[in-house]
């Protein structure tokens, strides 16, 4: 997924209309402005579009090779580019009758982190120390909840929440593990630690028993205001739990 700013677009038009009344501009000039275009086409996957710059680009190579690129386009030249942009500038037109820009709902986290930068929405330190599975169950969630999927919102922040749970457990646990870690026989053998955390424990209770049991069985449908009530607990316990996780040893991306 990729981020375009609305303004991506209103360039592209304003770099037409610049395009076809150029006289007045020098060949460098024009070349960049050539450039931007063709630039902005792939950035907004203008394809089609894109394909017909062609002989626009031609024009301008071939203006690249006068010695002084700093004269001005001449009113023959300018014919040129008009001609070339009237076309253009149908195809662009009609390319765009086929997009949609989506408005994102501002929820009570902030879209920033939501969409892009994950970390910024727990204590620092937190996200490093987190498994890869957990970073990207982490962000999917987020994801979700900005593109106003509350039950798959909900679904990847438990899965996030029960992969830092098996991290941690891991790390408490050096000796005689479980076979098959799941959530609840984590929590009962966390609880036969010799200094337990008993305050986490029972929140991990409370997520488990509220809802990534009923969650994982299908049996809710959550509403937004529900799923980010979810996420405000798991962001909570996953802090909580990131205490006990070891410092991440090298910087581990993930795809947004």
């Amino acid at each position: 997924m990729k981020t375009i700013g609305p303004y991506q677009f209103i360039h592209i038009g304003l770099l037409i209309r610049l395009l076809r009344r150029c006289q007045h501009y020098s060949i460098v000039q024009v070349m960049g402005e050539v450039k931007k275009l063709v630039d902005g086409l792939k950035k907004t996957d203008f394809s089609v579009s894109l394909a017909g710059t062609n002989k626009l680009q031609e024009l301008s190579t071939e203006l690249g090779k006068e010695k002084d690129k700093s004269r001005k386009i001449t009113a023959a030249e300018e014919a040129q580019f008009s001609e070339i942009i009237n076309v253009l500038e149908l195809m662009v037109v009609a390319e765009a009758s086929t997009k949609r820009l989506y408005l994102l709902d501002q929820s009570r986290f902030n879209l920033e982190g939501l969409l892009s930068n994950p970390s910024i929405m727990f204590s620092s330190g937190t996200f490093s120390r987190l498994p890869h599975i957990a970073k990207q169950d982490v962000a999917s969630a987020f994801q979700c909840l900005a593109f106003d999927q509350p039950t798959a919102s909900a679904f990847h922040i438990l899965r996030a929440c029960e992969a830092v749970l098996k991290a941690y457990y891991f790390t408490a646990v050096k000796r005689v593990r479980l076979e098959t870690p799941m959530w609840g026989n984590m929590l009962e053998a966390l609880r036969k630690k010799r200094k337990p955390d008993d305050k986490l424990l029972e929140r991990l209770k409370y997520v488990k028993d509220s809802f990534r049991n009923p969650t994982s069985h299908p049996e809710s449908v959550y509403t937004l205001t529900e799923t980010q009530d979810l996420i405000g607990i798991c962001i909570d316990v996953i802090n909580r739990m990131a205490v006990g996780l070891p410092d991440a040893p090298e910087a581990d991306d993930i795809d947004l």
